[in-house]
């Protein structure tokens, strides 16, 4: 059992109303074509920089800065160009704290690379999201990871994705300091098909599905 209390993510996109939220995608997939011109992604890159996100210097909630964000995309391969650099993180900034949670950019690149199963992004998002490294996720983490993909995946407003996520752990009986294992997780997405399919791969990488109500 984890004694961890939830921390709101304050630079998170799921913090923002879908009017918002839209623009804000547009604006990280036209940075996200810039970095592919760059970049040549694979899966192996990603798990790599989801490894360097893990060993990097954080706040408390997970968040990092400009200096470290930028450390990151470079590491990546990404030019250290310091204007596009500091484009991409105001495309993630989006509640201007001069903090990203940078979890959200390794799950939405890893979207565009090509020949990905959601198994294939379901354990680099697990990986990811594990930042005690102890191959299972505190709920806290697990309800930031599905919130992620439901603001990028549906038109739903942050009020109801944090309701939807209520519902998907009362449906599986999860308790707030419980810990998951990825063949838990694995289920529980594979379970909801709304959130299964914004794990889906889409052609533009935005995690598109079908609004809901």
């Amino acid at each position: 059992m984890s004694s961890r209390q939830p921390v709101r993510r304050k630079s998170s996109l799921s913090n923002l109303g879908s009017g918002e939220r839209k623009l804000s995608i547009a604006a990280q997939f036209n940075m996200f074509q810039e970095i592919k011109s760059q970049v040549k992604l694979d899966q192996a890159k990603l798990e790599a920089l989801a490894k360097a996100y893990l060993d990097a210097d954080k706040e408390e909630n997970e968040e990092v800065s400009e200096e470290t964000f930028n450390k990151l995309m470079t590491g990546l391969g990404v030019d250290n160009n310091a204007s596009f650099l500091s484009a991409l993180f105001s495309a993630f900034d989006v509640m201007n704290t001069k903090y990203v949670d940078f979890r959200e950019l390794v799950f939405s690149l890893f979207k565009t690379v090509d020949n990905t199963s959601v198994d294939d992004i379901l354990k680099l998002v697990f990986h990811v999201y594990d930042t005690s490294r102890t191959g299972k996720l505190a709920v806290d983490s697990l309800r930031d990871a599905l919130k992620t993909a439901l603001s990028r995946g549906t038109d739903l407003d942050p009020g109801t994705i944090g309701v939807v996520v209520i519902d998907v752990f009362r449906e599986e009986k999860v308790g707030p300091f419980d810990e998951l294992d990825f063949k838990q997780v694995q289920k529980m997405i594979q379970s909801h098909e709304i959130i299964k399919q914004c794990f889906e791969k889409k052609e533009d990488g935005l995690l598109k599905a079908p609004a809901v109500s």
